[in-house]
């Protein structure tokens, strides 16, 4: 019996281990959803870059210019074809390891017994 308990221990450890989290499910979610989008849409064309102080502040307005002088101008099929330039943040390990918001266990108000205290 003990062995079947741990077989059965095993295999669950193993399915919740290889189980994606919630984030990881998200973030495929997101990128289905881009994919589909820009599937969707050929006369726009997504471009994200890692935002960073310097040399990158004018990253956008070089990459309108070099996507105006080589690219629209030169071919008329890509006249119509609108380039949209968005930045991304870098994430910090503060942002990838701190859970922000309680669970729900933490927010549920549990009555507090409290020993009465007795005078001498």
């Amino acid at each position: 019996m003990e062995k079947l308990e741990q077989v059965t221990y095993q295999n669950l450890h193993q399915h919740l281990i290889n189980k994606s989290t919630r984030r990881e499910h998200q973030r495929k979610q997101q990128a289905s959803n881009i994919n589909q989008y820009q599937h969707t849409n050929k006369k726009r064309i997504r471009v994200y870059y890692t935002f960073e102080t310097g040399p990158m502040l004018k990253f956008t307005d070089e990459l309108q210019s070099l996507w105006k002088k080589h690219y629209q101008d030169n071919h008329p099929i890509m006249k119509h074809v609108a380039l949209q330039i968005a930045p991304i943040s870098n994430r910090n390990l503060n942002q990838l390891l701190v859970k922000k918001k309680p669970s729900q266990a933490m927010l549920i108000n549990v009555p507090c017994n409290t020993a009465t205290t007795t005078q001498d």
